[in-house]
């Protein structure tokens, strides 16, 4: 089945007539500890069983990967460290440096494959949910930027669809909410004492200080 899935996703295929949307969502970010990120896909039918992507990350984030038996190179991301679609179903290799795909400067990057066992469709019609949730251990920059390129997404059939790129704007969700509010305080700014609540500075009066 590997190989079969590597022969697709080689391949050009047949560019699928049918509309998806690939996101990346639910960014859960602190500087210094460790965090995750949704990759989701929604489409207008169930066709897709596999899948092949480049992704990028902070240089230095930190995975828990352990060894996938296939290369001495090749590592995938450690039990509990994904969950997507027909998890128990699903085989993945998750390697640094892996393929041919362009270096990006200030990123790490990693090939993801995947593919499902029985050559199922995912269940990905609809609002679209978590294809992929990539938990890592650490990352020392003060945002997760994630790029994603070169995407196959491959069907039981041997033809794919291709997504050329797609990339966060940066930390969001609850642990921006947790950054922003741990910079709150009483500080002196411009010769003048400044109060920061929620991220928005006060006078000591109480007015807005834009």
């Amino acid at each position: 089945m590997k190989k079969l899935f590597l022969t697709i996703v080689a391949c050009v295929g047949m560019i699928s007539a049918n509309a998806q949307t690939m996101t990346i969502e639910n960014i859960q970010h602190v500087q210094g500890e460790g965090g995750s990120f949704d990759i989701c896909i929604k489409t207008e039918a169930n066709e897709y069983s596999g899948y092949q992507m480049y992704l990028y990350v902070p240089v230095g984030t930190e995975f828990a990967t352990k060894s996938s038996g296939a290369l001495n190179t090749a590592k995938i991301l450690a039990d509990g460290a994904i969950c997507e679609i027909n998890e128990s179903t699903m085989n993945y290799q998750f390697v640094k440096n892996g393929g041919s795909a362009e270096a990006i400067s200030g990123f790490d990057q990693y090939l993801i494959t995947a593919y499902e066992n029985d050559n199922v469709p995912l269940a990905t019609q609809g609002e679209g949910g978590s294809l992929l949730t990539v938990k890592y251990t650490k990352c020392d920059a003060e945002k997760m930027k994630v790029i994603i390129t070169a995407i196959e997404l491959a069907r039981p059939d041997g033809t794919n669809s291709k997504i050329e790129r797609i990339e966060s704007t940066g930390i969001t969700g609850i642990a921006a909410d947790k950054a922003e509010t741990a910079n709150d305080g009483k500080f002196v700014e411009n010769n003048r004492v400044v109060i920061k609540k929620a991220g928005v500075k006060y006078s000591t009066t109480g007015q807005v200080i834009k």
